[in-house]
């Protein structure tokens, strides 16, 4: 499966079920982590991601899409994000571990190539590095205590009021 970039959010974003924040102990081996995951993805199918992986892949349904385009509508264009959202093909979340994962747009055979790996696209759109879109104990349920750090800003201060960023 080819993952692209392209239509990745890279504002600052600060909601209470989105946002792109991390665990600051986490974030220096964030980047690691993902090539792992990236690298490993690329050499595979999505037939073969999805086995792997058939808790935590899967497609998000249309009531979720709504939720996340609404909590998208203050960090871009609006239009454009809510057509990808709810008209742009599958909408799939990818473990990227056991708490993070990786949510875009799915487009299953989108190429066609001698490599079956290289058939599938992925369009990234954010990474949700807590799961809080489905926490699933009481810990996630607590997030917003944490003490969390901004990848798009680099710092801890990052704060809501400052979705123009």
């Amino acid at each position: 499966m080819l993952v692209s970039f392209q239509k990745f959010i890279q504002k600052c974003v600060h909601e209470k079920k989105f946002h792109n924040r991390i665990a600051e102990e986490k974030a220096p081996c964030l980047f690691a982590l993902l090539q792992k995951k990236l690298v490993d993805w690329s050499k595979k199918a999505f037939a073969q991601i999805k086995k792997e992986n058939s808790k935590n892949c899967h497609d998000l349904k249309y009531g979720e899409r709504l939720a996340i385009s609404r909590e998208f509508k203050d960090y871009g264009d609006f239009p454009i994000i809510e057509e990808l959202l709810l008209n742009s093909g599958d909408l799939w979340q990818f473990p990227v571990d056991n708490k993070i994962r990786l949510v875009g747009i799915f487009k299953e055979n989108y190429f066609k190539s001698k490599d079956e790996a290289n058939d599938d696209l992925l369009y990234a759109l954010f990474f949700d590095f807590e799961h809080i879109r489905y926490p699933s104990d009481k810990e996630e349920d607590k997030i917003e205590k944490r003490d969390l750090f901004c990848i798009m800003k680099g710092k801890k201060d990052c704060k809501q009021k400052n979705k123009q960023n």
